[in-house]
């Protein structure tokens, strides 16, 4: 995960720890170790602070500045398979494989709610936009269920899939809910009624990744079909299927523009599509394994990856218009850039950098001075 203004990344493996890492110097930061089994995590949405949840059932809370242990959540009787900040970051989401969802307080530790009702493992849990809602899914009895946050009281149970939830979400308004399923379809909820809006039929395998668009005018999914499928969300018409991973979609995410789609198969592949014309933009290879997880960074200038090959990568998400402004801007001044020989790199330059008509004129001014 990228910290919320970017400047850090955060790590979870297997080996039981959380690893920090700097954004632009790729060095680490801070190795935080206490996890006795595989690990997940989560920035607050300040970034002051790291969660992370365990196969050895506990939470961790840890001070990301100093990288150390603030709280120690213990509580679940079997393994922690999902976690959230709230919105706000004062409360503390967590679900597991003993069948219940804890809601935390964040500056005590101390539990607040305990919700039972789930007759499967709870392995997707989220926040509504607002925080007043929780959205939980226990996989295999094939239910959503929304909870109120102040009460803990059961709102909705969402059923209508014939097999295992695999994934939710909130609309970005929170007025509709969205879940995939081993069933091959999504199924799009009306948050306020409980009542199912859209059912979305294509994949021909398990849908393993969904998501709405910044916007929320638009729903995206990934399946171990090998494809990722593009829907309207008032519709719930199709509106592209993109083809070309050979391997499961196990990854997927929006740009923060929602102009791009990036997606992380277990082909090791991350790739790059434009979400308009649903075309492949980019085909990232490097990874020696399965890529599991993938994010964009706030202002979607970098990509992240995580593999089973035990590492991340850092992509830089530059058009060539951009990659071309960039290099301008540091060589505006360097007296090379103005030598005839460089003319062609010149007029690029002066094309496509952006520079104001002052700029252009000194620039000029420059090169005609090269020149005598």
């Amino acid at each position: 995960a990228f910290s919320p203004d970017g400047k850090q990344i955060l790590s979870g493996s297997g080996d039981t720890t959380l690893r920090l890492w700097d954004t632009d110097s790729g060095q680490l930061i801070h190795k935080l170790e206490g996890h006795t089994a595989p690990v997940m995590l989560a920035f607050s949405p300040d970034g002051k602070q790291i969660l992370s949840g365990s196969y050895d059932k506990t939470l961790r809370l840890w001070d990301t500045d100093s990288g150390q242990l603030i709280h120690k959540l213990e509580g679940h009787t079997a393994s922690v398979d999902a976690l959230a900040f709230s919105p706000d970051g004062k409360q503390i989401l967590s679900g597991s494989y003993d069948k219940t969802l804890r809601l935390w307080d964040t500056d005590s530790g101390q539990l607040i709610h305990k919700l039972e009702g789930h007759t499967g493992y709870v392995t997707e849990i989220a926040f509504s936009p607002d925080g007043k809602q929780i959205l939980s899914s226990g996989s295999h009895d094939r239910t959503l269920r929304l909870w109120d946050t102040e009460s803990g009281q059961l709102l909705h149970t969402l059923e209508s899939h014939t097999s295992s939830v695999t994934e939710i979400a909130f609309s970005p308004d929170g007025k509709q809910i969205l879940s995939g399923s081993y069933d091959r379809t999504l199924r799009l909820w009306d948050t306020d009624s409980g009542q199912l809006i859209h059912k979305l039929e294509g994949h021909t395998d398990t849908v393993r990744a969904i998501a709405f668009s910044p916007d929320g005018k638009q729903i995206l999914s990934g399946s171990r079909d090998n494809t990722l499928r593009l829907w309207d969300t008032d519709s719930g018409q199709l509106i592209h299927k993109l083809e070309g991973h050979t391997g499961e979609v196990r990854a997927i995410a929006f740009s923060p523009d929602g102009k791009q789609i990036l997606s992380g198969s277990y082909d090791r592949t991350l790739r790059l599509w434009d979400t308009d014309s649903g075309q492949l933009i980019h085909k990232l290879e490097g990874h020696t394994s399965s890529v599991l997880a993938i994010a964009f960074s706030p202002d979607g200038k970098q990509i992240l990856s995580g593999g089973w090959d035990k590492t991340l990568r850092l992509w830089h998400n530059y058009s060539w218009q951009e990659a071309l402004k960039e290099g301008c801007n540091q060589l505006q001044f360097h007296p090379d850039l103005v030598k005839p020989e460089n003319k062609d790199a010149a007029e690029a330059c002066l094309k496509y950098a952006g520079w104001d008509d002052k700029a252009k004129a000194e620039f000029r001014e420059r090169q005609r001075w090269s020149r005598e």
